[in-house]
């Protein structure tokens, strides 16, 4: 069994709807499922904590008075599981638990570098309150996870996940019949976990049209800012855009008017901390590219003291980034395109991937692809090092395969071009632009290893090969 504790200043008592069928609830239980909804709606707000970083995505985003450093936090002791305890709204065989458990342990966890960032909260987690007053969040949750380890298993679709599914999608469909509940934030929480079980199986087309949907629903409640009091619920929404316009290679839906590209967490974005040859970047480019040195400058700093930044944190750093990067435009074949998309695979590397999966982003790639070929003849060891750096982004993700084999080639040459042959100096040029050492460190290392072999070959090549 699952509880949780309230993170409001005068806790909620807290009450349970128990159902083991997908059948309308009855009056009372949709009078408490209403009353959750609306809960905090009205609720004044808190007084701002000057502190603090402000969020970027509900436009309070004034954060001069604190270095972002300083949000890290010393790395907590856990003692046992950390899951709470109460009923749930549907009454759950024990595989059904099982898989309960797995999606807070497992699932959850994933979908953070677990180097970077504190274990996820569940004492205050809407997650848990949802599973507690909805059954349809409760057979969404078991549908999400069943086929997430389905999937990653390689063993096909199970009867688990397609019992649940079907109580899923009937539940949804008769939830969007209700007026009251069709826009409600379990229902946009359904909403979200299809559109990313979508897009991690490869189902795209379903996967953009819930996108749509979703976008739709939003809007009717007043758009991503409404949602201010729930910023768990916002940053899930905002990762299923972001990640459906980078496999759709669309620009996302949400903040296409009115979004703010100054800097959020970078005190200084001054051009003298670019390498020379990027001084003539786009301002907006400018301010995101100093937005990401600092985030890596504080995490590897974080790492090298012990300490780790919450999760909710790291997702409005990386929100405020990515949104910012795929709604800039560029000019084709500049180079302010080639640094722009080097940001974004390297952000999305971060950001979007999660651990295990190897989420294939072959747009992107592709468009990464062409930005480090469209590089080639230029002499100057300044470019030429941009072009290794973006090799190292390019071979970062998990799902670098056989087909990305000319990452390999194009490397070999470019480490001959440099005369480099020892990876502290290789990696002494990558931290000149964007690096964190705890996640790229091994990768990094053993893809200069890869390019290595027969070393000696290499430095047989001129710069006019690059």
């Amino acid at each position: 069994m699952i509880t949780t504790i309230s993170s409001s200043p005068k806790p909620h008592k807290l009450e349970f709807i128990v159902n083991s069928s997908i059948d309308k609830p009855d009056t009372k239980a949709r009078q408490l499922i209403r009353s959750h909804v609306m809960r905090d709606k009205n609720r004044r707000k808190p007084r701002a904590d000057g502190s603090k970083l402000k969020s970027w995505i509900n436009k309070d985003n004034d954060q001069r008075s604190v270095a972002v450093s300083d949000l890290y936090f010393p790395l907590p002791v856990h003692i046992g599981s950390g899951m709470p305890l109460t009923r749930l709204a549907y009454d759950m065989p024990p595989y059904a638990l099982d898989l309960v458990y797995k999606f807070f342990t497992v699932v959850l966890q994933q979908m953070y570098p677990i180097e970077l960032c504190l274990s996820f909260d569940l004492q205050h987690s809407v997650w848990v309150q949802y599973l507690a007053l909805d059954p349809l969040y409760c057979h969404s949750l078991l549908w999400t996870t069943q086929t997430y380890f389905d999937w990653l298993g390689g063993s096909g679709v199970s009867p688990v996940q397609i019992q649940h599914a079907h109580q899923t999608l009937v539940g949804l469909r008769e939830r969007l019949t209700d007026g009251e509940l069709a826009t409600s934030d379990v229902t946009i929480v359904v909403v979200v976990s299809l559109i990313m079980m979508n897009a991690v199986v490869g189902d795209y087309k379903p996967a953009r049209k819930h996108v749509r949907g979703l976008h739709k629903m939003v809007e009717m409640r007043g758009g991503v800012r409404a949602f201010s009091e729930n910023s768990q619920i916002q940053l899930k929404m905002c990762r299923a855009d972001l990640t459906m316009a980078l496999l759709t290679d669309r620009k996302p839906l949400f903040f296409s008017d009115g979004i703010c590209w100054e800097p959020y967490i970078a005190k200084n974005a001054s051009r003298k901390t670019l390498p020379t040859h990027m001084a003539g970047l786009d301002s907006n480019l400018l301010h995101i590219w100093a937005d990401l040195r600092e985030f890596t400058r504080s995490a590897n700093l974080a790492f090298q003291t012990g300490q780790k930044i919450g999760c909710i944190l790291f997702q409005e750093i990386l929100v405020s980034v990515q949104y910012r990067l795929l709604l800039l435009d560029v000019s084709a074949g500049s180079l302010d395109e080639v640094v722009l998309v080097g940001m974004l695979a390297f952000a999305t590397n971060i950001f979007l991937q999660m651990q295990g999966l190897g989420i294939r982003f072959d747009a992107l790639s592709s468009r990464l692809r062409g930005c480090l070929l469209g590089l080639r003849g230029l002499e100057d060891d300044a470019t030429v090092e941009l072009k290794l750096w973006l090799l190292f982004v390019a071979r970062m993700p998990d799902s670098v395969s056989e087909i990305d084999s000319w990452i390999e080639a194009e490397m070999k040459k470019t480490l001959g071009a440099l005369g480099l042959k020892k990876w502290e100096a290789v990696k002494d040029i990558l931290k000149r632009y964007l690096w964190i050492d705890v996640l790229h460190e091994k990768g990094g290392k053993d893809a200069f290893e890869d390019a290595t072999k027969n070393f000696s070959e290499q430095l047989q090549f001129s710069k006019m090969d690059i």
